[in-house]
């Protein structure tokens, strides 16, 4: 008596099933270190001679995305260091060209902006490129919108070279709600408590980047600025700079345009 005819077909679908599924666990595993790679390589590419990556920990499904232990090391020192970056992307809104960013917390930055050459500037070992050539209205692409609704940063320290000055900020904590392209006319909220050298710093005000006319409307609180430090700055007819001083003010700053020619408009509206 023979035996019935047992039908291929579940086993491959089930084969093939299992063989995706198992594509895509791999794919999942080794994403992380793609991503690690891309940005080694980038920074690599662009100024840096040693970047070392802890771990980067990233999930499709959520949007979470995390680089823990980014060192970018250059001419025997570490001009980019930073312990902790999170934020969680909201896939749904890429779907009509907008990269929106829910939150994005940063903590423990040491960072090295180096302008004391002419020829070039540095922002933590990386090499700024030149701004390239602006296209026309026929050749841009379809324009991609940012929004950021939540930015938060502690712990950050960044020192700043120019050939006449050197100087330290230290951010104890920075907040920035409301960043979006698409509405160039809202506010964006910023909140600042740090450090400039040994003057403690509170800013607080309203940001317009996307502006037609981009400027900062708010109120900033020094105290004990030391005067000297930023006598370099002064042209010569102003000599012997020295003791410090407080600052407590509302200002305004604003960048506009006229016969292509940008021209900068700063307000103090009170002292």
């Amino acid at each position: 008596m023979k035996k019935p005819l047992i039908s291929r077909r579940p086993i491959i679908l089930l084969s093939a099933s299992v063989l995706l599924a198992t594509l895509f666990l791999i794919t999942l595993v080794l994403l992380p270190h793609g991503i690690s790679y891309g940005i080694k390589q980038w920074i690599l590419d662009n100024g840096g001679e040693r970047v070392s990556i802890e771990n980067v920990d990233f999930n499709p499904f959520t949007g979470n995305f995390a680089i823990y232990n980014l060192n970018v090391g250059k001419n025997n020192i570490t001009p980019l260091n930073i312990t902790e970056i999170k934020l969680h992307l909201n896939w749904l809104s890429l779907w009509s060209n907008q990269v929106l960013i829910e939150g994005v917390s940063i903590r423990g930055v040491n960072l090295l902006i180096d302008q004391s050459e002419k020829a070039y500037s540095q922002i933590g070992g990386i090499m700024l490129a030149p701004e390239p050539k602006t296209k026309t209205a026929d050749e841009s692409d379809s324009p991609w919108g940012l929004a950021i609704q939540f930015l938060n940063m502690r712990d950050v320290s960044i020192d700043y070279k120019i050939q006449a000055l050197s100087s330290r900020l230290q951010i104890k904590r920075f907040e920035m709600k409301s960043l979006a392209s698409a509405h160039p006319n809202q506010e964006t909220i910023v909140k600042l408590d740090g450090q400039v050298d040994n003057a403690e710093i509170k800013l607080q005000g309203k940001l317009k980047p996307f502006s037609a006319e981009p400027g900062f409307t708010g109120k900033v609180e020094m105290k004990g600025v030391t005067l000297n430090k930023y006598a370099s700055l002064l042209p010569p007819s102003i000599s012997q700079v020295k003791g410090s001083s407080n600052i407590d003010t509302e200002f305004g700053i604003h960048l506009t345009c006229q016969a292509d020619r940008s021209r900068l408009r700063k307000k103090a509206l009170s002292h």
